[in-house]
């Protein structure tokens, strides 16, 4: 079937928000071609000049670059999922990370919750928490540092959070399913913010260099919070959002 253009948003837009979502699930990786403008007014049936521009749109997000003689390419460098994006890929595809991304576990813990982590759980400083430390790599460069705290009430229901193994699914997704429930939804704030050492090694940028930092949380449909994290960016990366008036 082809796809169908809805009249609640400029149509060059959901064409790029669909072709956006193939780069960020995996489907368009790193390099490969995009459908051409005549391409995309075949198959959606629009305008050479509406295909044009949702390629400019998305030429203008850095996810996709002119090659002479080949065509626009996907190219994700400069780019890093947001946690909305990561979320629905773990629901479309089964796995949080994309193709050309790999995460290495530094560490994973249980330990007592540091009081801003606790707040951010809805616990007790008192209880326990797990700690899971990553670096994530994009065709074999670090892009982000990060952080992930989980309830530890829960680490007999769901023990691979306690090991350095990566999880297709995400933590978040892995937990909530342990728990028998769905994560529905989340929250991101960002902040330029400068690196400090352990960011600086792991990154390879220097030591007070601008960085973009988030937090993250991820809900149950319950309405607590399964996850909440912390990750570091290079300077260099862009992170997208969409949003719209319902």
């Amino acid at each position: 079937m082809s796809p169908q253009i809805e009249r609640s948003e400029p149509p060059y837009m959901q064409i790029a928000r669909r072709i956006r979502a193939d780069i960020e699930s995996g489907s368009l990786a790193e390099g490969a071609a995009i459908p051409s403008a005549r391409e995309i007014m075949a198959m959606w049936g629009v305008a050479l000049a509406t295909a044009t521009k949702a390629q400019a749109q998305l030429r203008s997000e850095g996810l996709i670059r002119a090659v002479p003689g080949v065509g626009s390419v996907v190219t994700t460098r400069d780019s890093t999922p947001s946690g909305l994006q990561r979320l629905v890929s773990t629901h479309s595809r089964g796995r949080i990370y994309g193709v050309n991304e790999r995460a290495v576990i530094r560490s994973s813990e249980l330990i007592r919750a540091p009081e801003v982590v606790a707040d951010a759980l809805g616990i007790d400083t008192n209880e326990q928490v797990v700690r899971r430390e990553r670096v994530i790599e994009r065709d074999g460069a670090p892009r982000s540092r990060s952080v992930s705290w989980l309830p530890g009430h829960a680490v007999d229901r769901a023990p691979e959070l306690l090991t350095t193994d990566r999880i297709r699914e995400g933590t978040f997704s892995y937990l909530a399913r342990a728990l028998g429930q769905s994560v529905t939804g989340g929250r991101e704030q960002t902040c330029a913010g400068q690196a400090v050492e352990d960011d600086a090694l792991v990154l390879g940028v220097e030591i007070g260099a601008p960085v973009l930092l988030t937090r993250t949380w991820y809900f149950l449909d319950d309405g607590s919070v399964v996850e909440y994290g912390e990750a570091v960016h290079p300077a260099s990366c862009w992170m997208s959002h969409d949003f719209a008036l319902t």
